[in-house]
Order: C-alpha cells, then sequence, then structure tokens
C-alpha cells in the first residue's frame, strides 16, 4: 500500500539524523506510518546515512514518493538539483565498505522476513527498536570507544539481525523442553546462536545477492563475522551479570578512568570492544527506560509472549519460567524488579564509563520506576477488594 503524502513528510522527519538520536523515538508510531515494515525503514535510514537522509531530500525535491527506500537510493544528491556540497550527519558505510543501498535494502527485507511476525515482543518492531537504540547510545558517546568504523558496522548489524527467527519462547523453554535447537547448542546461548547462524547460513549464504559483507576483503569479513557473533551471544540475559562484573573490573583496572584511549588499549582494546557489546544488550532492555507509552506498550507486549509461554509450559508438564505464570506475576511487580535489578544498575554502569549523556536515560527510568510503584499499590488496593466478602 502507498504512503499517502503526509505519511510520507511524517516518515521523511522521523528518519532524519536528528530524530533518530531521539531517545524518545516512538518505534510504534514509526510502524504505523510505514505500513508495519519499520526494521525495513530505520535500517535504511541509519546503515545508509547519510545517502537516506540525502535520498529522502531529494525525493522531497522532486516530488517522488519514499515507499521503497532502496529505488530512490541510486543516485547522489547532485543528481537531483541539491548543492553538490550539500553535506549531512551519518556513518558513511555506503562509501567506506562498499555496500549499494539496494543492496542494503533487499538485505533489510529478508532479515525482517525472518521476524515471525506472530510474536508480540520479538518480532521486527523490537529489532528496528533496537538497532535504532543502539544508534542513540552510541551517539550518547559510545562511539568514543570505537576504534574503526567497521566495529560501528558491525555492532549496528548485529543490532538488525540479533533475533530473527525467534520462536517467542526463551532458552529456558527451549532447555527445559529438550527443543532441537537446545540439543545442537548444548543449552548454551541456544538461541542466541541460532540467531547468528542463521544469519551466516540462511540470510546471507543462500542469496548472494543480498551480501552487504561482499565489498570487504577476507581480513575485514572475519573481524566483522567474529564481532557479530561475539555480540549477538552476549545479548543473552544468562551473562548479563557476568559482563556487568568485567566492566566493573577494567574500571577498577584503570582506577576508574573513562578516558576512551586507555579503554582502547586495555588488553589489546578487549575492554573497548565489551563497552560496544555491553551497548547493545542495553539496548536490547532498554524497552523499561524508555518515555510513555513507549514503555507500557513494551510491558503489555513482553508480558502477553511471556504468558502464552507459561500456558505451553504448564501443558507440556515443564517448569513455568519466571514471569510466565499469568495467574501470579504481577505486571507491575514485574517491571519494578527488573528496573531495580537489572536496567537500573546497567545504565548507571553505563553512565560512568559515558558520563556525559546518560543523565536524561537516567531520569526517565527513575520516572517510569515510580509509575510502576504507584502502579502496584493500585494493584494491591484492587486485589485486597476482590478479597473482600
Amino acid at each position: 500500500m502507498a504512503l499517502t503524502s503526509t505519511a510520507r513528510e511524517t516518515l521523511q522527519s522521523m528518519l532524519s539524523w536528528e530524530s533518530l538520536k531521539r531517545w524518545d523515538f516512538n518505534i510504534f508510531e514509526l510502524s504505523e506510518v510505514c505500513n508495519g515494515r519499520p526494521l525495513l525503514f530505520i535500517g535504511w535510514a541509519i546503515l545508509c546515512s547519510p545517502h537516506a537522509q540525502n535520498a529522502m531530500d531529494m525525493a522531497n525535491i522532486s516530488g517522488a514518493k519514499c515507499e521503497r527506500p532502496g529505488s530512490i537510493t541510486e543516485s547522489e544528491p547532485s543528481d537531483c538539483g541539491l548543492p553538490k556540497n550539500a553535506k549531512k550527519e551519518g556513518y558513511n558505510f555506503v562509501e567506506s565498505f562498499n555496500v549499494a543501498p539496494s543492496t542494503m535494502c533487499e538485505f533489510l527485507r529478508v532479515v525482517e522476513s525472518e521476524y515471525n511476525a506472530r510474536n508480540p515482543y520479538h518480532n521486527a518492531t523490537h529489532a528496528a527498536d533496537v538497532l535504532q537504540t543502539t544508534h542513540v547510545l552510541l551517539q550518547c558517546g559510545a562511539k568514543k570507544f570505537v576504534s574503526k568504523s567497521l566495529e560501528e558496522y558491525s555492532l549496528l548489524v548485529a543490532a538488525a539481525v540479533h533475533d530473527i527467527q525467534h520462536p517467542g519462547k526463551n532458552n529456558n523453554y527451549q532447555i527445559n523442553a529438550r527443543t532441537e535447537v537446545a540439543l545442537r547448542y548444548n543449552d548454551t546461548a541456544v538461541l542466541e546462536n541460532m540467531h547468528v547462524s542463521r544469519l551466516f547460513s540462511h540470510v546471507l549464504g543462500a542469496r548472494r545477492n543480498i551480501d552487504i559483507f561482499n565489498g570487504l576483503t577476507e581480513e575485514q569479513y572475519s573481524s566483522v563475522r567474529a564481532c557479530i557473533i561475539r555480540t549477538v551471544i552476549d545479548t543473552d540475559m544468562a551473562r548479563h551479570f557476568r559482563n556487568m562484573s568485567k566492566l566493573k573490573g577494567y574500571l577498577a583496572e584503570m582506577d576508574g578512568v573513562v578516558d576512551p584511549k586507555e579503554w582502547k588499549g586495555c588488553q589489546n582494546g578487549i575492554a573497548a570492544s565489551k563497552v560496544l557489546q555491553f551497548v547493545l544488550h542495553l539496548a536490547d532492555i532498554s524497552n523499561p527506560a524508555k518515555p510513555a507509552p513507549v514503555f507500557e506498550e513494551w510491558t503489555d507486549r513482553v508480558l502477553e509472549e511471556f504468558f502464552a509461554q507459561g500456558d505451553a509450559e504448564a501443558k507440556e508438564n515443564l517448569p513455568i519460567s519466571p514471569l510466565c505464570d499469568r495467574k501470579t506475576t504481577s505486571r507491575a511487580s514485574s517491571q519494578i524488579g527488573f528496573i531495580r535489578y537489572v536496567v537500573k544498575p546497567a545504565f548507571e554502569l553505563l553512565e560512568q564509563i559515558i558520563p556525559e549523556s546518560m543523565g536524561e536515560i537516567l531520569d526517565q527510568i527513575d520516572s517510569n520506576l515510580s509509575y510502576w510503584e504507584q502502579a502496584l499499590v493500585k494493584e494491591e488496593v484492587e486485589k485486597s477488594s476482590l478479597d473482600e466478602p
């Protein structure tokens, strides 16, 4: 379905470089505006920046439509009346790694199709949200820990693909049910291993015409592949506290120094790479840190998916996983615990590493925590009234 002129204007505004850097970016609004293809559009706007923004400017000048990103990204700005010296902010991966915007768009279309639209939470909208949030955190200061642009490229691609083929049931279910994927990966980062394997064996392996790494040298490709594997596997929540400890250890080793140059030199750059992996992980768990109504929508979606898993576990006589029992899980309590013990400490740790830009995010986390604490009081009052004879 073609986009209306109003939708095209909204899309151009939302996909501008300044808009993409906003913590309050509403991924659900974008999904609605672009007819349910948020990963295609957000991926094009970020991974093909500034070409994507220039292409939208060209479309605006010429009156062309932009509902098919790949169809308008081959021309240079000067071809459509823009000044030849027009410059925009962006990653410039198109030039740096010889990847055609049309190839990137075809890649993103295939990746988007690899997400299960029936999943309330682990779907293409979640992937688009994680990609945009990773981009925000890079712009907030994490990019200072990047040694070369190939790391940024790897990190952002990893964000786009990090949950492909997610079945809607987590690692706990896979292991307890002894599913084929759990047996294949020996109960270790089961889904994360599957996601990244799927990328290289099926998405790229079977379709060379969408190989966004085709312009890389063998050495660059090996580096990208290794980075994506490490980063996606580190999104496994089972690794959360271990990775927190590692970063705290690096901080202690450097006596709290936050100079990115020192981090890049620590353990041959491993410390700086860990920061970037941690950034993607935080983007993956950032829903409770977003403004309303986004954080509420994500809460309802994740609980819907969890409860469906719990129903399946009960039916199959498996242990019901944490937060998956619809009879006992409190909407408010689930968020309070996750924010207090996981999300807030993680972002506070990131603030120690990139202190200049975390204030807005931490303030939002505190505000959301207060919201859920008030919601819990209301839940308990309602429960008490129902329990009264």
